[in-house]
């Protein structure tokens, strides 16, 4: 089941990506808890893809864009647990952002992906429609000390 995140997912979401100590646990939390926020108060949202209460990914959909794609809907921090990976629960989180979209009036959505250390991501966009605007790749942020060099990925919607 695919629904918008709850305060009470918080514990959960903190620990869905295997954070290495307490405290990446603490920032993953932290992370949760400000897009929650965002949720209620921008054009955004937090969903979570579950089973029998049990959260097993994530995603952050953006509506108002990104810096480099600011005029439609925006997909980030898609994330499925190891060990719920290669069951379409991404492929189900990303056909959701798409619905959504779809529902308020946007024809396009896009998702930075890095085609070098998440080449298996940028697949599943390919394979769902999504294709690169063909310009070089651009430093997204630096996460613990490593830098995430990203491309844009961009996908119609009929």
């Amino acid at each position: 089941m695919i629904r918008p995140a709850i305060p009470a997912d918080i514990t959960q979401l903190s620990v869905l990506k295997q954070p290495k100590d307490e405290e990446h646990r603490q920032v993953y939390e932290k992370v949760a808890c400000e897009r929650m926020e965002q949720s209620k108060t921008q054009n955004c949202l937090l969903l979570v893809v579950e089973n029998h209460d049990k959260i097993l990914g994530q995603v952050f959909l953006r509506l108002d864009g990104n810096e480099t794609e600011p005029d439609y809907p925006n997909i980030q921090d898609l994330f499925i647990a190891q060990e719920q990976r290669s069951k379409g629960l991404g492929r189900q989180l990303i056909q959701e952002c798409e619905s959504i979209a779809r529902k308020k009036g946007y024809t396009k959505i896009s998702v930075a992906v890095n085609p070098t250390l998440n080449y298996r991501a940028q697949v599943l966009y390919e394979s769902l429609g999504y294709v690169s605007l063909g310009k070089k790749p651009y430093l997204d942020g630096v996460y613990d000390g490593d830098e995430d060099w990203v491309i844009d990925l961009v996908k119609e919607l009929k």
